[in-house]
């Protein structure tokens, strides 16, 4: 694909340079800016693997939400047949922050079992990469079968699975109350009330954990700091820690003072030792993706002196899909452990951390670049 685009611009290059009539070399002229760009997305594409196929890149960028299809029932593991819990498409108007978008929420199959009518169930926010939906995480991560394999074993319990839209149309807000939207005020403050008046939920925040991967782990790792009493868990995958590292600075107007108080790394070095109350915080980045590693680990030494972190390094992992699916069941259990109230735990016994969940692959990963 990339050696076509060059071939592409080479070729309009010449067309440029021999034809007379301006009109014609005005079109070629954009046309060898706009083939430019898109080698540019290209190459970054090929090097972390975020899209396989022109489709769910064209999704992204477009907004178009394709259709879940999961109604509960049955899947399949292995041989067996388990229970499945369901993904729906809802509205989330943000009465605060004037925001009104959709997401999808996962709700376990205990949500509508009998037996766990009186449970209000623990909640995980999950915040997307930009460009991004919040399909991805459903229909690329396979996050709600892997949640299904997790509670069907008991390796988790049941938990909610919230996924917001952090875009406001295609400009990535990167979930801070910046000059396009207030987008920190909608996901840490709209979206969880939302939540808790429609869903039987938890009304409690210590119940409530974030996550995200790369934008969205930024975005995990800010809104947690932010907003400590709000959340009592934070996961984030291969994540940004300061604002100048990713889209965020856009987002904020490149204003100084906005991007220190926005930028997670900087609020972790400003809290004093003993502050409460403070979300758990897991961490996963891969070697492969050797600034996000660098980044965690500067991330991690700065929460130290506040709390231990768990950080699980994928060795060999890129920045993409592969190492965040990968990743998964690892985060979800870990979230039940720290956000389960006791009455749940008990009523829904674990046996043990998940050691391997099989669910249907992703393409395989390319061999990490070494340029």
């Amino acid at each position: 694909m990339i050696v076509l685009l060059l071939g592409g611009c080479a070729g309009l290059l010449v067309l440029l340079v021999r034809m007379r009539h301006w009109a014609i070399r005005v079109a070629c002229g954009a046309s060898v800016v706009a083939l430019a760009m898109l080698t540019g997305a290209a190459e970054v594409n090929d090097h972390y693997g975020y899209y396989t196929s022109w489709a769910p890149l064209i999704n992204d960028l477009t907004g178009n939400q394709r259709a879940i299809g999961l109604t509960g029932g049955t899947v399949r593991v292995g041989s067996h047949q388990v229970r499945a819990g369901t993904v729906e498409q809802i509205a989330l108007p943000g009465r605060r922050s004037k925001i009104n978008r959709h997401g999808l929420i996962y709700l376990p199959p205990q949500y509508n079992d009998p037996k766990f009518s009186h449970v209000r169930f623990p909640v995980v926010e999950l915040l997307h990469g930009s460009p991004g939906k919040p399909s991805n995480w459903v229909v690329v991560l396979k996050i709600a079968k892997i949640a299904d394999i997790l509670i069907s074993r008991h390796l988790m319990g049941p938990v909610v699975l919230v996924m917001p839209s952090i875009n406001q149309g295609r400009h990535f807000q990167e979930c801070v109350n910046g000059r396009g939207a207030a987008d920190d005020t909608y996901l840490a403050t709209d979206v969880p009330t939302d939540v808790r008046t429609r869903f039987r939920v938890s009304q409690v925040p210590a119940e409530w954990g974030i996550a995200g991967y790369s934008s969205g782990g930024y975005c995990a790792a800010n809104l947690s700091l932010r907003h400590r009493s709000a959340y009592g868990a934070a996961a984030i995958l291969d994540g940004y820690y300061r604002a100048s590292d990713g889209p965020a600075a856009r987002a904020l107007g490149d204003d100084p003072r906005a991007m220190a108080a926005n930028s997670p790394l900087e609020i972790a070095q400003r809290l004093p030792a003993g502050t409460q109350p403070l979300p758990a915080f897991w961490i996963t980045a891969g070697t492969g993706a050797y600034g996000d590693y660098l980044s965690a680990r500067e991330f991690i030494a700065a929460l130290k002196n506040l709390e231990q972190v768990s950080f699980v390094v994928e060795q060999g992992a890129g920045h993409n899909y592969y190492a965040w699916s990968a990743a998964l069941p690892s985060m979800l259990a870990w979230m039940w452990q720290q956000l389960a109230p006791p009455a749940l735990r008990t009523s829904f016994p674990i046996i043990g951390p998940p050691v391997s969940v099989q669910v249907p692959p992703l393409l395989p990963p390319r061999p990490t670049p070494t340029g």
